[in-house]
């Protein structure tokens, strides 16, 4: 029988640590486990029972959604197909 690879919820250890000031963003955060499992463990509960953040993450997340949608869109536009040559064979 196999075990399972999911720690119990007892023997997770991570922090987040997050400062802002003006435009400067810096953020410190550790996760023993290989997945992240441990912190985002703790985000989903924190997001579960906390309606403020839930909707200030959600926000966070939509932006970011259609900013990388724009950025993609942008790459994909700019990249101008060019013309094949037509090989011909003289005999």
């Amino acid at each position: 029988m196999a075990k399972s690879k999911i720690p119990k919820i007892e023997d997770l250890n991570a922090h987040l640590f997050m400062s802002i000031q003006g435009k400067e963003v810096q953020m410190i955060y550790h996760d023993d486990t290989d997945n992240g499992l441990a912190l985002g463990a703790a985000l989903i509960s924190l997001l579960e029972e906390d309606d403020k953040l839930f909707n200030i993450v959600s926000a966070a997340f939509v932006t970011v959604l259609e900013n990388r949608d724009k950025k993609s869109i942008s790459k994909t536009a700019k990249k101008v197909a060019k013309p094949v040559k037509k090989v011909v064979n003289k005999k």
